[in-house]
């Protein structure tokens, strides 16, 4: 009794097995290390017939239908879904404007701020040198030896008054007749 042993590399290895879901491809022949190629021994062409390979038609695709209407509450939420994107677009960039424009105008306020602090104290430093300087004045004034009397009646100035001139009425050129420009 002579028993048939099958060669080890007619049986793939897990690592040969892919297995694909509902696949018109056929696999190719396992991959064959060199230890066994060495194995296989050439056969006579004249005992093998010739290996057909079975002839597979292409799939053919599958046509979609043309007219994919959806229900009027989907339409109508779709329609909502944009507009409510529009919207949260609008209202986002509005939000960042306004932020913007918060921030803006409060780095502004506080440089104006800054300027009016600046220029209330030169004020008050300008009032300060003022009074003093009409302090020293006075101080002089009352002093004899500036010069300065007090104001009486014997040493006060009386001017004339000046001859009343009369105007003369003045010639009002009138525009010639120029002509105006058209436009700019």
């Amino acid at each position: 009794m002579t028993a048939i042993v099958k060669p080890a590399f007619d049986r793939p290895s897990s690592k040969q097995i892919a297995i694909a879901p509902r696949s018109n491809v056929t696999p190719l022949a396992p991959v064959r290390s060199r230890h066994q190629r060495q194995q296989l021994t050439p056969h006579p062409v004249a005992n093998n017939p010739p290996v057909q390979f079975p002839i597979v038609a292409p799939p053919q695709p599958i046509q979609l239908p043309a007219d994919r209407s959806n229900p009027m509450w989907l339409r109508g939420l779709l329609v909502a879904q944009r507009g409510s994107t529009l919207i949260t677009f609008c209202l986002s960039v509005a939000a960042l404007a306004v932020y913007s424009w918060t921030v803006y105008s409060q780095q502004l306020w506080g440089r104006e701020y800054q300027r009016l602090e600046t220029l209330q104290r030169n004020e008050r430093q300008l009032m300060t040198a003022s009074e003093s300087l009409k302090n020293q004045l006075a101080t002089q004034a009352e002093t004899s030896e500036s010069g300065l009397i007090l104001p009486n009646s014997e040493n006060t100035i009386f001017l004339q008054t000046a001859p009343v001139r009369q105007i003369s009425p003045a010639t009002v050129a009138t525009p010639s007749a120029s002509p105006k420009p058209l436009g700019y």
